[in-house]
This record gives structure tokens, C-alpha cells and sequence, in this order.
């Protein structure tokens, strides 16, 4: 029987019930007969607030006949409040895994490196150890999840913050259920403007790989890839995207992907379950016609 207790945190920037209820499921399912308590942080807050809030609270009673598993959501937000509590509590944080499992020794992980030409396995003993876990599908059988202790804080930024709305009423691309990007291969920001439409017409988010993003077509905020967002969307339409190995890290295993791209050699042709060979430019405004033709407004 483990030993490990463990913590999982939901924040509020996960945007959708879909993914809270896909990685707390996640989280259920690796914790067999470890105990499990499930902490909703709710209200005007940010990660450091949140971070100070587990640290106060979990610091005084860590044992180390019991240790301590945290887990969040894999994204900035989940990864900033992980290190910060490792480093305030001298523990351990494994960073964004793939997997994780606990017994009775402690807690192992794997993680992608190199782009995700790599796979690491990790061990942690440590009194606490903190992690962001990839969510994964939960059969229905499987659909019931831990009840949530709900913590409202109402806690201000310890800098200048400024909300700018987005404008495009597009839902974020780590919650969408429907993902539209673009890559390099899209060759200037035009393209970015006929992906935003077919985006809007489904409801979907968009995204981008690292070059698109690096070259100012679309915002950071939008990228998809080892260095970005991970997403899990039901169905990822990925347009001019080469599929490098450090894009396809940052996609879920059970995300059905759509690809269009010209060039017939393209690495994410051996990995899409549907492929389009030809050019976006005459491609997109066609389809971006159909669906604004036939679906109503989101």
C-alpha cells in the first residue's frame, strides 16, 4: 500500500468543466489507494497567491513517514504555482509529465525531453513532491471524480496587470475542444486570418507552432508544442504545420489530427488520422466560405 497522500489542485484558468473533468479523472486513476483531495481555487487570484496559499497550509503538517504528491494542471499557470512551492518547501517538482504513478516508495514520472525525442523516467522520495499531469480520456465507467474542497481567494498581483480582451471570442486553444493552427508553412499572417474565421465558425481555438509564432503571425499566447500549450482537443486541423517532434509533444495521444499540408515528405502525414495534400491558399478560403455558409454564429 503507498504511503503518498495526494493533493490535486484545479485553478481558474483551466476554461473549461471538460478539462477539469478530464484531469481530475487523470488524477483518480493514478491514485488506486492513495488518498486523494481535490482543492477548486476560485476568484481574482494569481498563481503566487495560490502557491502561498498551499505553502501555509500544507507546510507545518508534512511528514515524511507520508509524503506529499501535488498535482496540477499541465500549462504556465499549473507550473509556476509547482515551483514555487517546491522551492518553498525544499521538495521536488518533476515538471510537465506525461505520466505519473505512486507506491510505496514515493513517486515515479516520465517526461518528454529533447523536443520529445527523448522520454525521461523520474523518482521522487521527497517529502513533497509537485507536478503538472497531461489529462487524459476517462471512460465513462470511470466518470465519477473526487468532490472539491472549494477555496475563494480574492488576491491582487504583485505587479501592474493589465486585461486585454482578446477580441476574437475564441475559446483558449488548452480547453478547446476544437483546435485550428497554422506553421511556418503558412508564410506570412494572412493565412492566420482565414484560420481566425474557420476558427470563429467552429467555435474552435487557434494556435500555432514555434516558427509561426517566433515570426509574429500569432500571438505567444497561442502556441502549441513542447515550449507552448498542450492541448487535447477532440480534433486538431493543422494547416502548413511540418510536424517536428517538439510541435506533436504538446498534442494529446487520444486527439484526433487533421493535416493539410503541400508537401506530400511532411512528418505529420505518418501521424495524422486524416490528410490533405495541397495549397491553403486555395483550400481555406473555400472552406472558410462553406462554414460560414452553413453554421451559425457560436
Amino acid at each position: 500500500m503507498t504511503r503518498v497522500r495526494i493533493l490535486a489542485i484545479v485553478h481558474p484558468w483551466q476554461s473549461s468543466q471538460e478539462e477539469r473533468h478530464q484531469f481530475l479523472g487523470t488524477v483518480k486513476r493514478l491514485a488506486q489507494d492513495a488518498p486523494v483531495e481535490v482543492w477548486s481555487f476560485t476568484g481574482q487570484t494569481h498563481p503566487g497567491a495560490i502557491a502561498d496559499h498551499i505553502v501555509q497550509s500544507q507546510g507545518p503538517s508534512l511528514d515524511a513517514t507520508q509524503p506529499l504528491l501535488v498535482v496540477l494542471p499541465t500549462g504556465t499557470e499549473g507550473e509556476t504555482i509547482a515551483a514555487h512551492i517546491a522551492a518553498r518547501l525544499g521538495g521536488v517538482s518533476l515538471g510537465r509529465c506525461r505520466s505519473l504513478a505512486v507506491d510505496a516508495e514515493g513517486v515515479t514520472a516520465t517526461r518528454a525531453a529533447f523536443g520529445g525525442r527523448v522520454t525521461l523516467a523520474l523518482r521522487s522520495d521527497a517529502r513533497i513532491t509537485c507536478a503538472t499531469l497531461r489529462p487524459q480520456s476517462v471512460p465513462t465507467a470511470e466518470a465519477h471524480v473526487p468532490d472539491a474542497t472549494e477555496i475563494v481567494l480574492q488576491a491582487a498581483y504583485p505587479y501592474p496587470v493589465e486585461a486585454v480582451p482578446s477580441g476574437s471570442g475564441q475559446p483558449r486553444v488548452e480547453g478547446a475542444s476544437i483546435v485550428v493552427s497554422g506553421g511556418r508553412g503558412m508564410g506570412g499572417p494572412e493565412g492566420f486570418e482565414w484560420l481566425s474565421r474557420i476558427a470563429s465558425a467552429l467555435g474552435a481555438g487557434l494556435g500555432g507552432s514555434l516558427p509561426a509564432v517566433d515570426a509574429g503571425w500569432v500571438p505567444v499566447a497561442h502556441q502549441v508544442g513542447q515550449s507552448g500549450k498542450f492541448v487535447s482537443p477532440r480534433v486538431y486541423f493543422a494547416v502548413a504545420v511540418s510536424g517536428t517532434p517538439q510541435h506533436l509533444a504538446g498534442i494529446g495521444p487520444d486527439t484526433r489530427i487533421l493535416a493539410l499540408n503541400n508537401d506530400p515528405s511532411a512528418s505529420i502525414f505518418s501521424r495524422c488520422d486524416i490528410a490533405v495534400e495541397g495549397d491553403w491558399r486555395e483550400i481555406l478560403p473555400l472552406l472558410t466560405q462553406e462554414l460560414e455558409r452553413a453554421l451559425p454564429r457560436p
